[in-house]
């Protein structure tokens, strides 16, 4: 359980989600600092394709399997939704201080 899990539990659905995000890559960042930098690659899940997956492979030292296959990515388009659905996420987007470039 999150340490702040009564405080979650009172939020709605969408904040909740929101919240628990936040959260969460606000102490994965905090333990980030308990390690050599050299042994942190940060990536960005919007960066996700095969190239770097095959860099991260190359990287740990991981060979690729002959008959694996890797997933295929795709990519959320904030700017397909409806615009009341946009600015209903812009507004719990708001309420936590995310770094806006993991929304865009």
């Amino acid at each position: 359980m999150p340490p702040n899990v009564e405080e979650l539990m009172g939020l709605s659905e969408s904040v909740k989600c929101a919240a628990q995000v936040y959260f969460l890559e606000k102490q994965i960042s905090d333990d980030l600092n308990l390690f050599p930098q050299n042994n942190i690659k940060v990536i960005h899940y919007k960066n996700l394709n095969q190239f770097l997956l095959q860099g991260l492979a190359k990287w740990i030292g991981v060979k690729p399997k002959e008959a694996g296959l890797l997933p295929v990515f795709e990519k959320d388009c904030f700017s397909e939704l409806a615009r009341e659905e946009q600015e209903y996420l812009d507004g719990i987007i708001t309420s936590y201080p995310f770094e806006k470039d993991l929304f865009f």
